[in-house]
């Protein structure tokens, strides 16, 4: 007796389908501009300079009129036999006070 041979079936692989991964889109992060400074022109720069003038007329804008750097040079001058004056750091020599008045 023949013995029939069996078919082997073929089983059909189901092929998987592969799920896409969803890729996230990372988001950027805007770059914050930097403001640029504007250049000031020279009239707008003169008129801060009058205003510190104005408001600083004999030129005390940092050191008082009491202060031991005026005091030393006063003594300098009186040594020097110069008339004083008021001294401070400006380059000018200033009228006392009661000029002014």
């Amino acid at each position: 007796m023949k013995k029939k041979k069996k078919k082997k079936k073929k089983k059909k692989k189901k092929k998987k389908k592969k799920k896409k991964k969803k890729k996230k889109k990372k988001k950027k992060k805007k770059k914050k501009k930097k403001k640029k400074k504007k250049k000031k022109k020279k009239s707008e720069r003169l008129k801060q300079e009058t205003a510190k003038r104005a408001f600083f007329p004999l030129g005390l804008s940092t050191r008082s009129r009491n202060s031991p750097a005026s005091f030393d040079a006063e003594d300098d001058r009186r040594s020097n036999g110069e008339d004083p004056g008021i001294v401070t750091g400006a380059s000018k020599p200033v009228p006392p006070l009661d000029f002014y008045d």
